[in-house]
């Protein structure tokens, strides 16, 4: 997605995350999903996918050969019809296949374009539904991680390559020895190493960080290829101590 089409619509779910929280919500109804996952070839790193709208997303690396989620699922609505309204309409999609898990959060705030899952936020539905997912997931996994409103993202103890991508909401990964993009619009980007991911052929020692202005580095020798990208909000490059 072109940058200016990525503010336009951080601005637009800003000002509709905005218009909500000037609502009164009277009606609420909150459950628990817990369940777990079995990796078809634990010889093979597992493929976590999240895809969330409205809530958090906290990842975190284990010796288990199996993906534990648990999700608080929060519906926050204007009438009881709204709500049951919600509930008919939102879904939590969850697909296995092979290594991979995808958990996809569908509704009628999404929209499909050439750029794959996209979302729209022309209209107030009167409720919003919140999932804030927590995931426990074998070491070595890939992760493609997004939400957009009301929520950070955590990874921790991850040794698997990442795509991490939020709107209004801060990125924070630490303890990972993987390569790949750290992104937001509004909010602090922080990723620490706990060594220092294999280089690949292709990025030639490169690590390159990305702002609103585009701006690349090479870090000593060189390595592999990071990318961060933030439009509001800080990157931080430290070296390690320990």
């Amino acid at each position: 997605m072109k940058k200016t089409a990525l503010v336009l619509m951080a601005l637009a779910l800003f000002g509709l995350f905005l218009a909500a929280h000037d609502r009164d919500y009277d009606v609420q109804e909150k459950e628990e999903i817990s369940k777990t996952f079995k990796v078809a070839d634990a010889s093979q790193a597992a493929e976590v996918i999240v895809d969330n709208v409205w809530g958090s997303v906290r990842v975190e690396g284990t010796s288990g050969r199996d993906v534990i989620l648990t999700a608080q699922k929060t519906i926050l609505a204007e009438s009881p019809e709204k709500l049951q309204k919600a509930k008919e309409e939102v879904k939590l999609d969850i697909t296995e296949k092979g290594n991979t898990l995808d958990i996809y959060v569908d509704g009628p705030f999404r929209c499909r374009d050439s750029e794959g899952r996209g979302i729209h936020v022309h209209k107030d539905l009167g409720y919003i539904v919140r999932y804030d997912f927590a995931l426990k997931v074998p070491f070595r996994t890939k992760l493609v991680i997004s939400t957009v409103n009301e929520g950070n993202i955590e990874v921790k103890n991850v040794e698997g390559d990442f795509e991490v991508e939020n709107v209004n909401g801060e990125v924070r990964i630490s303890e990972i020895a993987g390569s790949g993009k750290a992104h937001t619009v509004n909010g602090e980007v922080r990723v620490t190493f706990k060594r220092a991911p294999a280089v690949r052929e292709e990025t030639k020692g490169k690590v390159v960080i990305k702002s609103d202005r585009f701006f690349g580095v090479r870090a000593g020798k060189g390595g592999p290829e990071i990318k961060m990208d933030t439009l509001n909000g800080d990157i931080l490059i430290k070296k390690r101590t320990v």
